[in-house]
Formats: structure tokens, C-alpha cells, sequence
């Protein structure tokens, strides 16, 4: 079994605790630990995160109200190792024309020139070839829980991830107190009926007790009746 998958075993969720998100620094987001790979995982409750690290095998737990940042960094393709491989094979072209021109023909020459090359083409090979292309940190505090991602789809998981940990950590909305879910009372805790004045465009509220009929405005009085 891989060192990393038996580190993830030994991460026991807490009671209530569910995984929200894993990503793999290769497989990208996946639905269950990824084996043989580095990977960050998100529960209701802590980001966990197992990555190997030049001879180390680092493992970080934080809460997930501890985390202060996340930050994604994509790398840039470095040119010096194009242009340095491309030197070194120019070199090896160069060595057997300046010993013939010198007259040290020999088999020195041709080893030192195909030497010269091969190191040339090794050095050139890593601008194509990268061992990772971005990494995503959640920081916390003093702590900080990182990720190499190795693949474009790692990439695009790790921006996914990313908006998955805000959706999950982010405050309840607060209710539009302009549409209050409660009927609204007079100061004498009756209802109230609405009515527009005649001389304000803005709406008014009157008591109900205020009025038997239709209200015609704001302290309008109920018109006398008809004893015809």
C-alpha cells in the first residue's frame, strides 16, 4: 500500500464530518482518495492535505474557519534550460570541426562532442517536460497546506476546488428587510390598512380603527350618508 494512502487511513473524519472535495495533484478532483499521488482534501469541518515534498512526506490538518487565504499559482515555463541545452549542443557540433582544424583528429574529440550533446538535449528537455505546473495553498495562520498540481486538469480542479471551499465556508445571506416576513401592525397593534394622499404621492398607513370605510387619506374624514 502507498505511504500516502495509509497517511489518508489514518486521517479519521470526526463525528458529523463529510468529504466535500478531494483533488489529486493528477487526477484532478476525483470522488475518493487518489492512491500513489499527492492530494488536498475538503471536509465540513478541516482541510487536509498529504504531498510529497523533495524527500518528505508532509501531512497538515487546519479547521476550516482557521483559513485566512487560499492562493493558486500557475508557474511560467523557465527558458534558461532551452538555452542552456541549446549551447551545450552547439558546443558538441563545434568540438570535431575545431579538432580538425587543429589537426587533433581523434576519438577524444568525437566522445567529448557526443557528450557535449547528449547533456545538451537533457538540459533542453526540461522546458518541455515539468514536474509540476501549479500549486494551490490554503494558509492558516503559521500553517500553510499546499499542493503541486501536475496536469492541466489538476489546474482547472484546483480553481473548482477553490470555489467550492468559499461556497462552503461562506456566511448565511442576510434576509432583504424591505420584504419582512411578518404582517405589519399599527402603533395600537391592530391591522392596518394602506391609502395614497391625495396631496403626497408616497404611500400612507392608517389604523384600521381609524376608519369603518375605504380610507381617502391620512386623517380624512368617513363622508356623511344619504338619509334619503
Amino acid at each position: 500500500m502507498d505511504n500516502r494512502k495509509g497517511q489518508a487511513l489514518l486521517m479519521k473524519l470526526l463525528e458529523g464530518e463529510e468529504i466535500r472535495a478531494v483533488l489529486g495533484s493528477r487526477q484532478g478532483m476525483a470522488k475518493s482518495l487518489p492512491e500513489g499521488e499527492d492530494y488536498l482534501m475538503i471536509t465540513s469541518q478541516r482541510v487536509m492535505a498529504v504531498w510529497r515534498e523533495e524527500t518528505r512526506h508532509r501531512q497538515v490538518t487546519a479547521p476550516l474557519g482557521r483559513i485566512d487565504g487560499v492562493e493558486v499559482t500557475e508557474l511560467v515555463r523557465d527558458y534558461k534550460p532551452l538555452v542552456t541545452g541549446g549551447l551545450f549542443m552547439l558546443a558538441g557540433v563545434m568540438v570535431p570541426w575545431l579538432a580538425a582544424l587543429f589537426n587533433l583528429n581523434g576519438i577524444v574529440a568525437w566522445l567529448l562532442a557526443i557528450v557535449l550533446v547528449v547533456l545538451g538535449a537533457v538540459t533542453a528537455s526540461a522546458y518541455f517536460v515539468r514536474d509540476q505546473m501549479a500549486v494551490i495553498s490554503f494558509r492558516a495562520g503559521g500553517v500553510e497546506a499546499s499542493l503541486p498540481l501536475r496536469s492541466p486538469q489538476a489546474v482547472r480542479g484546483a480553481h473548482a476546488l477553490t470555489i467550492e471551499f468559499f461556497a462552503l465556508t461562506a456566511p448565511p445571506p442576510v434576509p432583504d428587510s424591505r420584504s419582512a416576513p411578518y404582517a405589519l401592525q399599527s402603533p395600537n397593534g391592530g391591522p392596518i390598512r394602506w391609502t395614497r394622499d391625495a396631496q403626497a404621492p408616497a404611500l400612507t398607513v392608517v389604523p384600521a380603527a381609524a376608519h369603518e370605510g375605504i380610507g381617502l387619506g391620512q386623517g380624512a374624514e368617513t363622508p356623511p350618508q344619504d338619509n334619503k
